[in-house]
């Protein structure tokens, strides 16, 4: 190889490192595998809120009293409340975990819906069944496409997005650097607004922050023995913030028979001896002693003299008085 082309090839080089990978990926012949994106130095925060969101500014109500989710995006807040119920001044939050997360927020843009299907025999996108306004004018294959009221069947959405393959805009919005995500349990909630009379002439008269209204807030003298009697609720129905699992599961140790019937296999073989009241007095040892041991000898004869004495005796009242001459008394 020449020095000319050896110095053309490290001045290509050097000139290609320099320059970033979407710069290089818009060139032709240099791309290799997936397309590659600039990603903006936008930050972005996530909110993962339990539950489906039909009404934009009723979620943005659950927040809190505050107009705007600035406190959302403080990556040093490390939790934020929702109200499951922001009309109600009873209802209690729940409180967000911030967790630190590494997400990249893509924009997908698809052709805009034309609420037409496709005619019988043409080669067009299908479209979908959608009611859209005639404005005498041919609908636009291309622009801003947005969820109608969350409306949108999603085997609709799938047929569009396979009869457009190669039609899709692609962008990158940001990136998540922190997410909140609500894991506890929620409290019980008792909403006193509906039947006390109490309850509602505090949210009327001192809830809204006017001083007249304050004013006019003052508590009836007497006893209340109405059939609505106000009791005033804990702040706290339970101290479990977290679901208990109570990792239920089948007795290992519990057998089922071929009648459906079932027993507990490991269960300790328990031998009852039942002696009917028309059975026959026993009238000595059913296996007879050891006579020939002289310490057997001695121990008959002391419970016959203790027999002798009375009739009826406990083992621990026997033990005790051998214990005397044999060493098996008990403390």
């Amino acid at each position: 190889m020449e020095p000319s082309t050896v110095e053309a090839d490290a001045e290509q080089q050097s000139s290609n490192s320099e320059r970033g990978p979407s710069e290089l990926a818009d060139e032709p012949g240099t791309r290799q595998g997936a397309p590659r994106y600039a990603i903006p130095a936008r930050k972005l925060a996530a909110v993962e809120i339990p539950a489906v969101v039909q009404d934009v500014d009723r979620a943005v109500r659950a927040f809190g009293r505050v107009a705007n989710l600035n406190h959302v995006l403080d990556p040093d807040n490390h939790s934020i409340p929702l109200f499951m119920n922001p009309d109600s001044p009873f209802c209690k939050p729940l409180m967000s975990h911030n967790a630190k997360s590494h997400n990249v927020v893509l924009k997908v843009t698809v052709p805009r819906r034309t609420g037409r299907k496709r005619k019988r025999g043409s080669e067009g996108p299908w479209q979908g069944d959608v009611d859209v306004v005639d404005s005498g004018e041919p609908p636009s294959s291309q622009g801003k496409v947005s969820s109608q009221a969350r409306m949108d069947d999603p085997k609709l959405l799938k047929r569009k997005l396979q009869d457009n393959v190669g039609s899709y805009d692609v962008e990158i919005a940001g990136i998540i650097e922190h997410s909140h995500r609500f894991r506890g349990l929620a409290d019980f909630y008792w909403d006193m607004s509906s039947r006390s009379d109490f309850a509602r002439r505090y949210i009327d008269q001192v809830l809204p922050g006017d001083v007249e209204k304050m004013k006019e807030f003052k508590f009836k003298p007497g006893v209340d023995q109405g059939p609505n009697v106000d009791v005033i609720p804990p702040p706290v129905f339970t101290h479990m913030s977290m679901p208990f699992n109570y990792f239920y599961s089948q007795n290992p140790y519990v057998r089922t028979t071929e009648d459906g019937n079932a027993f507990n296999a490991y269960a300790a073989q328990q031998i009852g001896y039942f002696i009917a009241a028309e059975d026959p007095t026993p009238q000595g040892p059913q296996v007879p002693p050891d006579m020939t041991d002289p310490r057997t000898v001695e121990v008959i004869a002391e419970l016959e003299v203790a027999f002798e004495e009375r009739p009826l005796w406990t083992r621990r009242a026997l033990m005790n008085r051998l214990g005397v001459n044999y060493g098996t008394g008990t403390s």
